[in-house]
């Protein structure tokens, strides 16, 4: 399939209009600018109010970081360039991303989205603790509770003959669902499409031709195919292999109903992707029925490399 921005191979799918893309090139030209600068707006939005909660001179240090990586450009030609940004971050919302974005120069948001690119963004943002690694010794906030399991799927009969692949296929859902989840900071709420987008993206399992081997394999093929658009760091990447375990071995079932009750949310509402959808959940249904019957976390045993 060819970029729909140019005449190159497509590698990759926008998360909001599915336009098939090459590159972060096309991804950010300017016949695609209405979906790239609003995955930058909700992307400042994210950084701010994940890194600070509701500490403003927290957000201003961020800012201040950027601003004064534009005066460091000696060929920034931006009217505004001189204009103090606590004056102009003065008496409005900092949990309103339009209105932080807007108040931005153009080479301020040019430097946050480098930022945001290279992963220096990270350096202001507290860990996120998941669901699955929290301990539930006081009441779970909803933004860290523990989902449920859905009762609306049958295990599967004990003897019904199943492929020996499926644990990794398992296995291979379980890693894209742990780092979507990473990456919204434990809340799809916000964006349900770009969440799920990102799971269908990342993991071959959840499509026909995904059919794994071993453990490394079934991982590997999720973590090779963060893109440009969704990778953080490669420490990242890495580490959400270790999720995948925990997931596999304490709350298999959960993150999987967890993942189909999100899809099932999205399915009446994109038309455009309402046929993959349809596809992972009937794909997710069959691996919370195996599961339920036959998963005994043998993989586990096996070495992550």
């Amino acid at each position: 399939m060819s970029c729909g921005l140019c005449s190159e191979p497509a590698k990759y799918a926008c998360p909001r209009c599915n336009i098939q893309y090459c590159s972060l090139k096309c991804y950010r030209c300017p016949e695609h600018a209405s979906c790239s600068e609003e995955f930058y707006k909700e992307a400042i939005h994210e950084e701010l109010k994940s890194s600070s909660g509701s500490d403003p001179s927290r957000i201003r240090g961020i800012l201040e970081k950027i601003h004064r990586g534009e005066e460091e450009e000696e060929d920034s030609t931006d009217s505004d360039d001189d204009e103090d940004l606590d004056a102009r971050l003065r008496d409005i919302n900092l949990d309103d991303s339009e209105e932080v974005w807007s108040r931005l120069t153009p080479q301020e948001k040019r430097d946050f989205n480098k930022a945001l690119e290279s992963g220096e963004m990270e350096a202001y943002i507290p860990e996120y603790v998941p669901w699955w690694i929290k301990k539930p010794i006081a009441p779970l906030e909803d933004s860290s509770r523990i989902p449920l399991v859905t009762p609306d799927v049958q295990a599967l009969p004990p003897h019904k003959k199943v492929s020996p692949s499926l644990p990794y296929t398992i296995l291979n859902v379980l890693y894209s669902y742990a780092y979507a989840m990473r990456f919204v900071y434990g809340d799809y709420t916000d964006d349900p499409q770009l969440f799920n987008s990102m799971v269908l993206h990342l993991s071959l399992g959840l499509k026909n031709d995904g059919i794994f081997e071993g453990v490394d394999l079934a991982l590997e093929s999720a973590a090779s195919r963060v893109d440009p658009l969704y990778s953080v760091s490669r420490d990242l990447t890495r580490s959400v292999k270790k999720d995948a375990i925990l997931l596999a071995r304490d709350y298999v079932l959960e993150a999987l109903s967890d993942l189909r009750n999100s899809l099932k949310r999205q399915k009446k509402e994109d038309p455009i992707l309402k046929k993959e959808i349809k596809l992972a959940v009937i794909k997710l249904e069959f691996l919370i029925a195996y599961a339920k019957t036959h998963w005994k976390g043998d993989i586990l045993s096996l070495k992550i490399k």
